[in-house]
């Protein structure tokens, strides 16, 4: 809209001449006429029109509408200081006036133009259809990002920026964040009310770039790419009105939330592929989507047993946002990815997990969880953890549908170590001699042992749990140790036969898959 103290600014601004601004108010300007007072009597001027007297020879005491005199020659008639007047060659005189009707009509072609965006939106056409009609006004495509530099949408035919990237499906501009913190981008957008440029040099393209604000946040920004032709001040005015028809689009449909929620996910999905390793641009990424990185930080990996349209991730995905509403939740190729981040050493409460590890057993997942880990910026090692799990979970065809890394540390190990396929050389000899004692004399010292471990190295315990009398647990112990020399004492050497007997249960479940899929 324009208002008469708009165009006195503009005409300051685009001419050599200071205007004394005698006005009591500024009303809105619609028309632009010229008027002489001197043969021209208006018993009913418009009130949305400004009037322009060039060098009346006489002005009324009091002119019920908007009035600019331009004084061209002699002296001041009588009752110009009660208006807004400046004096001007007659030459200027003239470009003042055809400077304003072309304001007017640029005024009157912006309303016109909103109000064909909004129609847009009454008659449910979609952002598509706005896109469209912005870029017929335009003339250069439009994209719409979120605050990670992910494109939400877009109107480009025939046109594809030089850092605009694809991963996973999901287009980004590429940039260096370096860069544009140093020419506080970000700060811009989250700060400014008004579209800026943005220059070639930093982004790639010359942008217009336009903050989609709502009451509480902003949802990202309106980027007019300078391709077809250069932008204007009246592209400024329209792609910041674009901005606000965009975010009322967005907030018919209710799609607020789920842009919000896009930009949490492209947030987890870039964290875990290794692209927000600058700690600065890691800290500013999550205030922006308001998630707060503690100290004690896990991954999860979720995936679906088999194919199953009956439930589908996309459902599950919004339980878990539900379920775990301080949790960051994404969808990754054909899994769910949840980071969790807690001042506590507590992934989750019991009273939380048990429902949690019901819900997964009920819909056929299985979910691998990672150590956790404090330095938020370690998160891509520890997604490979938890797809290494889900691999070991298939490999050794577990039925648990929880899988946790501080469980099975030694089994992953064992799963991706180099001696994968001769792993019988890292068996420490002298169980290899008592397990080929026991099978020889058929007696149980392997077992015992291995009960021994298992029971917390706990005499008393073991012995319970093998049904035996102590003593007899005693007597086992004194027989090892005359055929391999060692001491319940010597813990060097326990570890090594624990370590020695959990190869030999892998081996043994490798061995039992394999014969398995044999018969099968």
């Amino acid at each position: 809209m324009l208002y008469l103290s708009m165009i006195l600014y503009k005409i300051e601004k685009n001419f050599p001449v200071q205007i004394t601004q005698n006005y009591q108010s500024s009303p809105q300007i619609c028309m632009c006429q010229k008027i002489s007072f001197a043969d021209q009597e208006i018993s009913e001027p418009f009130q949305d029109c400004l009037y322009v007297a060039i060098s009346p020879a006489s002005v009324p005491a009091k002119f019920p509408a908007p009035l600019l005199i331009l004084q061209t020659s002699g002296s001041a008639p009588s009752g110009m200081e009660n208006y807004p007047h400046c004096r001007v060659s007659p030459d200027m005189a003239e470009k003042i006036y055809a400077f304003i009707l072309s304001a007017v009509h640029q005024d009157l072609a912006f309303i016109s133009n909103k109000e064909k965006l909004l129609s847009l939106i009454k008659n449910n056409l979609g952002l598509e259809a706005i896109l469209k009609t912005a870029y017929a006004h335009l003339n250069n495509p439009i994209f719409i990002c979120s605050m990670t530099l992910h494109v939400h949408a877009k109107y480009s035919p025939g046109f594809t920026p030089k850092n605009l990237r694809s991963k996973e499906g999901i287009e980004y501009f590429e940039a260096d964040y370096k860069i544009l913190r140093e020419q506080n981008f970000f700060e811009r957008i989250t700060s400014s009310r008004v579209p800026f440029i943005f220059p070639e040099k930093i982004m790639g393209e010359t942008l217009l770039q336009a903050p989609m604000h709502t009451q509480n946040s902003v949802l990202g920004y309106v980027c007019v790419s300078q391709v077809n032709r250069p932008f204007d001040e009246n592209d400024v005015e329209y792609v910041a009105m674009l901005s606000d028809i965009i975010c009322l689009e967005l907030q018919k449909n209710s799609s607020i939330s789920s842009y919000s929620i896009e930009s949490r996910d492209h947030f987890l999905i870039d964290l875990i592929n290794g692209n927000l390793d600058d700690p600065e641009m890691l800290e500013l990424r999550s205030s922006m989507i308001h998630f707060k990185i503690s100290s004690h930080n896990w991954l999860m990996l979720m995936r679906l047993r088999q194919k199953d349209t009956d439930r589908t991730i996309d459902g599950t995905i919004g339980f878990l946002k539900r379920f775990h509403t301080r949790r960051l939740v994404a969808k990754y190729q054909d899994s769910i990815v949840l980071l969790s981040s807690d001042s506590k050493y507590e992934l989750m409460p019991q009273e939380e997990f048990e429902p949690f590890k019901n819900y997964m057993e009920e819909r056929n997942f299985v979910c691998a969880i990672s150590s956790c880990f404090h330095d938020i910026s370690h998160a891509p090692d520890y997604f490979q953890q938890v797809q290494e799990l889900l691999k070991l979970h298939e490999g050794q065809k577990m039925t648990e549908p929880i899988i946790n890394a501080a469980d099975c540390l030694d089994q992953l190990l064992l799963f991706h170590n180099p001696y994968s396929n001769r792993l019988r050389l890292l068996i420490h000899p002298d169980i290899k001699e008592l397990y080929s004692y026991d099978q020889l004399h058929h007696t149980e010292y392997i077992p015992t042992l291995r009960a021994y471990f298992e029971n917390e190295r706990n005499a008393v315990k073991t012995a319970q749990a093998l049904h035996i009398h102590k003593s007899t647990f005693f007597f086992r112990i004194n027989k090892i140790s005359e055929l391999i020399d060692f001491s319940l004492t010597d813990t060097h050497k326990l570890y090594y036969y624990e370590f020695s007997l959990k190869i030999m249960d892998y081996q043994f479940r490798e061995q039992q898959i394999a014969s398995e899929s044999r018969l099968s």
